[in-house]
């Protein structure tokens, strides 16, 4: 009971310190290296995240429709999410994610990132690059709006 009461109290002391974006994959909460997360947006080829979001304010429901499903595609992958049908999110909520990892990413900018580098290191560089950015998560609160229905 005591080491259940001590970790407890550690990993949420420890936790509230580190930047690590949390958000519903459909089943649970995640939370995941936002630097990594940023390096997959930046790479990938499925969407670029400024000119695509901002086509979605098109009103032409088949520019709209067709971008949806591209950034979906993109952010499944960027984040690791399974489609709806398979206990994952809806294209809508994939978007939504893309949209509320930008707002996090503002803040990490507007808060200052140079803070961020003088944190201790959690690994060594190798555990780090090698380490997949997603991690599960069982904590009921998260940095995300993004929720489960019902």
């Amino acid at each position: 009971m005591l080491n259940f009461i001590k970790n407890l109290f550690f990993s949420r002391v420890l936790n509230r310190h580190r930047l690590l974006f949390r958000f519903w994959n459909g089943s649970r909460f995640i939370s995941a290296d936002p630097f990594i997360l940023l390096r997959r947006l930046m790479n990938t080829d499925k969407f670029d995240a400024e000119v695509d979001l901002k086509k979605l304010e098109i009103p032409d429901a088949k520019i709209v429709t067709e971008k949806i499903g591209f950034i979906a595609e993109g952010v499944r992958e960027i984040f690791e999410l399974s489609p709806y049908e398979k206990g994952g999110l809806t294209e809508l909520e994939c978007v939504q994610l893309l949209m509320e990892f930008s707002s996090f990413l503002e803040r990490i900018k507007k808060n200052g990132a140079s803070k961020l580098i003088l944190l201790p290191p959690t690994g060594t560089p190798e555990a780090t690059a090698n380490s997949s950015a997603v991690k599960n998560d069982t904590k009921e609160n998260s940095a995300s709006t993004l929720t489960p229905a019902g």
